[in-house]
């Protein structure tokens, strides 16, 4: 038999609803158990706020993190289709190489370059 895995997750605000491939599970923050290994989607939905998806892939055992989600409000954009290679938001630990994908940005900027 195969070791189950684990999803804890989190978001900014919390108390959103977590879907697991579909179903309720609960809400944030949370720790899914039982997780069979394999390819899941987990989604995130709280009224207001734009929805989260995330497909995961665990292995046995593995325990996957999706910590402090920041969820956008509903009527946000997040400037689709545009890449911004070298960003940096006030040091060099904090550039972003092109492709990345940003979960998580903290609200208050002093200066940012592109």
């Amino acid at each position: 038999n195969p070791a189950t895995a684990s999803i804890k997750v989190s978001s900014i605000p919390s108390h959103a609803e977590v879907y697991l491939d579909s179903a309720l599970v609960g809400t944030t923050p949370m720790t899914i158990t039982g997780v069979g290994p394999g390819t899941h989607t987990v989604a995130l939905m709280k009224e207001g706020y734009q929805d989260y998806t995330r497909t995961v892939t665990i292995t046995d055992g593995e325990t996957v993190r999706l910590i402090n989600i920041f969820l956008l409000k509903s009527g946000f954009s997040q400037f689709p289709g545009m890449n911004y290679p070298n960003w940096s938001a006030g040091g060099p630990g904090s550039r972003i190489d092109p492709g990345a994908i940003i979960e998580r940005v903290n609200a208050r900027f002093d200066k940012v370059r592109f």
